[in-house]
């Protein structure tokens, strides 16, 4: 299992981002799935958000033992 970290992009035009004014939005999730395409059906299936439905509103990437200390979401 990998675990793979998706977040609401930053730099979205304003008349096109899904994650402003900014509450009542889930912004980010930690899921732990065997690769992206099951994550990706995982975070549709408990987010009815749209910000989740559309692959260019958000970045996913795999998270590795490797990398800076600190807070992930």
């Amino acid at each position: 299992m990998k675990l793979w970290l998706f977040k609401g992009k930053e730099d979205l035009p304003e008349d096109d981002n899904p994650w402003q004014p900014g509450w009542d939005e889930d912004h980010g999730f930690v899921v732990r799935a065997e690769d992206e395409e099951i994550a990706t059906t995982y975070i549709r299936q408990e987010s009815a958000y749209y910000g989740w439905k559309y692959e260019k509103y958000y970045t996913v990437e795999e998270l590795l033992p490797a990398g800076d200390p600190g807070i992930i979401v």
